[in-house]
């Protein structure tokens, strides 16, 4: 998890507009936005297959296309998507190196979208040729949307007939079951220790990861305690300090939306070394406060101390990445991020190394784009030369998509060397998948 654009004030303004309108009115209206804004995504995919096509890279055409099948899949154009699957180059770098990456992907995502639309032969029916690997990923969308319309004991055959290779990943789908089970109401302790004892069973054989994940699923339906004790074991193989604090940085956010702020900032006090991460955890757990009505100022500075040996350290990108995630916080919960930014755009001018200010332009760039401030975003990119400047213009033109706003999009992909164009009509595609709520 990560910190992203909070919509309470659109909520607030689409409530106020709501109470003059009978339920029919907004049923209706409703209704008439998820068309409009389905048939814009349509026509941006066109655009994009028509510009990928004539790309010569096979590898960055195959990810182009394969997400731009998966885009029509999500908005329920399942026979152009799994046409255009099948179609998606399944080479690397002009036939030098081997690699079905791009389709197996595209395939088992594809699939998880039949699933979630209730076609569940016709998912199963479409992954069945493909490796056993493929077939359980896939299984993570599929089984818990069959689980959805009660056939669990279904959705757990499935998983072991698909997992025999890899049994490990049994573990994760049935982590995934047992959230559905506890989000309609059941009691999921049954499947959530199965899932557990059979990651447990696999420890050296992926099993520590799915630990983990299962920790996250855990804390999803509010069972923090012993999503903490999963996630300390799922890390005794983690040798880096900042994967180690990732899964207990995504545990105190879920605790800080279920408002217990002083276990949150206690797990990351306790429990996560990395200071980039713990700073990002407290930005989150401050972030939350604001939006339950309290003060986050105190957490907020705490999060500003936990990275100040940064600032001298001889990764100063690190301290940039970091007190950027913060300002982008600030802004979310309501606070002038203005000093913030600036403190993060003086330490960059200071980096000498060409790689490490263009990596700490880049995160000043998105999170000012992140924050709403898009046109100040522009100008600091715009200040860069041209080397330093294509990965700011690149996170810009991820969030302009993100955010809907395909014409600026695409308008800012033009300003890029050519040879960048291609990644950042890639980045484009990928922001459609990760805000599909937004479209």
């Amino acid at each position: 998890m990560s910190i992203e654009n909070n919509s309470n004030t659109s909520k607030l303004a689409s409530s106020e507009n709501s109470q003059t309108q009978s339920p029919t009115e907004q049923q209706a209206l409703v209704k008439s936005e998820e068309l409009t804004n389905i048939t814009k995504k349509i026509e941006f995919l066109e655009k994009i297959k028509s510009f990928a096509i004539k790309i010569p890279y096979e590898d960055t055409r195959a990810k182009i296309l394969g997400k731009v099948a998966e885009v029509l899949a999500q908005v329920g154009r399942f026979d152009e998507a799994k046409t255009l699957a099948q179609e998606v180059y399944t080479t690397y770098y002009e036939g030098v190196v081997a690699d079905r990456g791009p389709r197996d992907e595209t395939i088992s995502h594809i699939a998880g979208f039949l699933a979630q639309a209730g076609r569940f032969d016709e998912a199963t029916a479409f992954i069945e040729k493909e490796d056993e690997y493929r077939r359980a990923e896939a299984l993570i969308s599929i089984a818990p949307a069959l689980a959805q319309t009660g056939r669990v004991e279904e959705a757990k055959v499935l998983a072991e007939k698909n997992t025999i290779k890899h049994p490990a990943m049994r573990g994760r789908i049935l982590s995934k079951i047992a959230v559905v089970q506890a989000q309609s109401g059941q009691d999921p302790t049954a499947i959530f220790e199965e899932a557990e004892a059979v990651a447990r069973k696999w420890s050296g054989y992926g099993g520590d990861d799915v630990l983990k994940d299962i920790a996250l699923d855990l804390a999803r339906v509010g069972r923090f305690d012993k999503a903490r004790d999963l996630a300390s074991d799922g890390n005794r193989t983690t040798i880096n300090p900042y994967i180690r604090g990732v899964t207990f940085r995504d545990i105190a956010e879920a605790l800080a939306q279920a408002g217990q702020f002083d276990k949150a900032k206690a797990l990351a006090e306790e429990e996560i070394e990395d200071h980039r991460v713990r700073s990002e955890t407290l930005a989150l757990i401050a972030m939350n406060q604001a939006f339950a009505g309290g003060d986050p100022t105190a957490l907020f500075e705490e999060a500003k101390t936990t990275i100040k040996d940064l600032k001298t350290s001889n990764y100063g990108y690190d301290y940039v990445e970091a007190l950027s995630k913060i300002a982008h916080a600030e802004a979310q919960a309501g606070r002038d991020p203005t000093a913030s930014f600036e403190e993060a755009k003086t330490v960059a001018a200071k980096e000498i190394d060409l790689y490490s200010r263009g990596r700490s332009m880049s995160a000043i760039a998105e999170a000012l784009a992140e924050s709403g401030r898009v046109e100040e975003a522009r100008l600091f990119a715009d200040e860069l030369g041209a080397y330093n400047r294509t990965e700011p213009v690149s996170k810009i033109i991820k969030v302009l998509a993100q955010k809907g706003q395909f014409d600026e999009a695409q308008s800012l992909i033009k300003t890029l060397d050519s040879r960048a164009q291609p990644m950042a009509f890639l980045d484009m595609v990928r922001a459609l998948l990760l805000k599909q709520n937004q479209l």
